[in-house]
């Protein structure tokens, strides 16, 4: 809305100075001025519809990256419970064996 109202203004305004100033020699250069810069404003104005587009895309891809980083914490804290659960185990139900202990039974399965 504010963008639309700007761009009328210079019409608007140029008509206002020609009946306050009639026959302005320097009245083409100010149309031509207020008409280059309606054209930056447009050009403006798409940059930023595309730059808002962009953001939105990329609040959609935070969202889901932060999802995936969620789903990989939990997973993660799993995983380390099982890695704990798993050493208890081993310490409570393993037997120690040497290097020599370990060789000979292993020889002795392969015969």
């Amino acid at each position: 809305a504010a963008a639309s109202q700007l761009e009328a203004a210079p019409g608007d305004l140029l008509k206002g100075i020609e009946k306050a100033f009639p026959g302005a020699a320097a009245l083409p250069a100010l149309a031509t001025s207020f008409v280059a810069c309606g054209a930056g404003l447009a050009q403006s104005r798409r940059h930023t519809e595309v730059a808002q587009e962009l953001v939105v895309a990329a609040r959609a891809r935070i969202a889901a990256v932060r999802e995936v980083a969620a789903a990989r914490d939990a997973a993660w804290g799993r995983k380390l419970e099982g890695d704990r659960n798993a050493e208890v185990l081993s310490k409570r139900f393993a037997t120690e064996m040497s290097l020599q202990e370990k060789r000979s039974r292993l020889q002795a399965k392969h015969k």
